[in-house]
């Protein structure tokens, strides 16, 4: 988006953009307003996690103007909105997110940050963790609708929410077989193989996941991921008493069996680091690249800096501010200087190659790119 659609932020104060997601339901256009708020006030505003996908498959947004933009952002004073293109992605997200009869306020990267202002996109790139975390909810978005995913959905809550008899019930029940096999290809989403979601998640007073338009809460999706993997497991190496309707004489295509084992154990890494941060909300800069090594970044300097909300050493370094220094090679560097002299710990350096996983995907804009 045009950077003349911007005021500039008041960095000194924590001044960030929210987005007013204006109702309208269907087909209806996606509009949204640009809004200013302090970190410091206590904002009342829920945060996007999601993955951007192919930035050059756009679709248009209308941006509306607030009473307090006319003649101010724009320069006709007849024009009551303009348009700006938005990932595909995105666009479905705030499509299925947004009410019927009233607004929302969100915090989202790609519209919230000036992407042609280096200096801004530097500093809000190290408050991400504090946005997050002070955001009322998180909105985990896994993507559209597909194969089944709303039977997945539809599982994780009744699942969580039943006793242990019944659980055994939904396991072995033939009835609920579709819903079990729909959870292996859910686990295939891009969103659960992506570090910028760790501190998106860890972060999160309260997340919700949505996926089309079902929705349930991170602790359902885990039993249930837990649950399918134990049943696969003991199911592959003879250990079960019994074999879950669901696995009888279903040969797991190889793909989405692939797709499976890396989705459950990029689940299980988030799940223990929520675990694992949820008292002091961080850790040592080294420990949380070794942890979440695999997650895939599309630019290795995102290995760093998508988990630099979570480093104890951000508390007390002062990072890197204008986002066109951020080459992989000063990003790197930078990462050794601040584990060393502010976490006082050499453990960075067995980290001795790739600190970023081989990309698949695309992973936006609004976090460096």
């Amino acid at each position: 988006m045009s950077s003349k659609f911007y005021r500039p932020l008041n960095l000194e104060r924590d001044e960030i953009r929210l987005i007013v997601l204006q109702p309208g339901k269907g087909d209806d256009i996606v509009q949204v307003s640009i809004i200013h708020a302090f970190l410091s006030e206590n904002p009342k505003y829920e945060a996007l996690s999601y993955v951007w996908g192919d930035p050059k498959i756009t679709i248009a947004i209308q941006l509306v103007k607030t009473r307090n933009q006319i003649n101010r952002l724009w320069r006709s004073r007849h024009e009551s909105h303009t348009e700006f293109q938005a990932t595909t992605n995105l666009e479905c997200a705030m499509r299925h997110l947004r009410y019927k009869n009233k607004s929302r306020t969100l915090w989202v990267d790609a519209i919230c940050i000036n992407q042609a202002d280096e200096l801004e996109k530097g500093h809000q790139i190290q408050r991400m963790g504090d946005i997050y975390r002070e955001a009322v909810q998180v909105c985990l978005w896994l993507g559209e609708a597909a194969y089944s995913s709303d039977a997945a959905m539809e599982l994780f809550e009744t699942y969580y929410g039943s006793s242990e008899m019944r659980r055994e019930e939904l396991l072995y029940s033939p009835d609920w077989s579709l819903h079990w096999k729909a959870v292996l290809y859910l686990a295939g989403r891009p969103w659960f193989t992506r570090r910028w979601i760790v501190q998106e998640v860890v972060l999160a007073s309260k997340s919700t996941v949505y996926c089309g338009n079902k929705s349930t809460h991170w602790g359902a999706l885990f039993y249930v991921f837990t649950a399918f993997h134990m049943a696969l497991h003991q199911n592959l190496n003879g250990m079960g008493s019994r074999t879950p309707y669901f696995l009888q004489n279903w040969r797991i295509p190889q793909k989405e069996g692939k797709a499976y084992t890396d989705g459950f154990r990029q689940i299980s890494d988030t799940s223990s680091a929520i675990i694992a941060l949820r008292t002091s909300g961080s850790a040592p800069l080294a420990q949380l690249l070794s942890l979440f090594f695999d997650k895939q970044v599309t630019n290795p300097r995102d290995a760093v800096l998508a988990v630099l909300g979570l480093a104890e050493e951000n508390r007390t370094i002062k990072w890197m501010t204008d986002s066109s220094l951020f080459s992989i090679q000063s990003v790197f560097m930078a990462a050794v200087e601040i584990s060393i002299f502010g976490g006082r710990s050499l453990d960075i350096m067995l980290l001795l190659q790739g600190w970023a996983y081989a990309p698949s995907g695309v992973e936006g804009p609004g976090r460096p790119n």
